[in-house]
């Protein structure tokens, strides 16, 4: 754990941290997904309905370094993750990763790879980006870049795989990007969002329900509107 760290905070047996701060009087937690190494969450700055993040639990920078030893397990849980969302739409994958000291990134330097169900296949080309190379899966991806001081991977609808990597990319590079070219009504900061944004409240309870959650795991859903 990172004392500085809002998922760490989050993930902690006492949860604070940017989330609960918006939330907490609202929901006691946003998880829809927990196998002991990783855990899934409605983000905060919904870019569509139903944006999650994957996270390890264990505080890393990046996926990069998250994967080493878990691999497997990345891949069960991201595969999990994908199929859920996947029901939303068409998933579009990304981790812009970074550390601390270099900057960029989002702010929040604890590992987290964005899964987006939009109403169309979005792929690197629609958004303008010049990918490196293709890659077979993620963890492929991801070692490739291992000991990059920044880096950005990503994961279309069909399961093509690239890489962005050797610049620094500033602040919510993709975020931006995407909010961009697909022309969204969406702030590019997701720290710009409305302090209670009701499609993060309708994310918990639909990711919830495709995960079948108890609601015993604290979520209020007749607060949820």
């Amino acid at each position: 754990m990172d004392a500085t760290c809002t998922f760490c905070a989050e993930f902690s047996a006492n949860p604070s941290g940017e989330f609960l701060e918006r939330y907490g009087e609202l929901l006691a937690t946003r998880l829809v997904y927990d196998d002991g190494n990783f855990r899934s969450f409605p983000t905060i700055g919904q870019i569509q309905f139903g944006h999650l993040l994957l996270a390890p639990i264990q505080h890393f920078e990046n996926f990069s370094q998250a994967i080493v030893g878990r691999e497997q397990s990345f891949s069960n849980a991201y595969a999990e993750i994908r199929s859920r969302v996947s029901a939303l739409g068409h998933v579009l994958a990304f981790e812009h990763g970074a550390h601390r000291q270099s900057g960029g990134a989002c702010g929040i330097y604890h590992a987290h790879i964005h899964l987006v169900p939009f109403p169309r296949p979005v792929s690197a080309g629609d958004l303008g980006l010049m990918v490196k190379a293709n890659y077979s899966d993620l963890n492929c991806a991801l070692r490739s870049v291992q000991g990059s001081e920044e880096y950005i991977v990503g994961q279309d609808s069909t399961g093509e795989t690239w890489v962005l990597d050797g610049n620094s990319f500033g602040s919510q590079f993709l975020r931006k990007r995407i909010v961009e070219k697909l022309s969204l009504d969406v702030p590019s900061d997701w720290r710009l969002a409305a302090k209670i944004e009701p499609q993060m409240l309708g994310a918990v309870q639909a990711i919830s329900g495709l995960f079948a959650v108890s609601q015993k795991a604290g979520v209020n859903y007749d607060r949820v509107v």
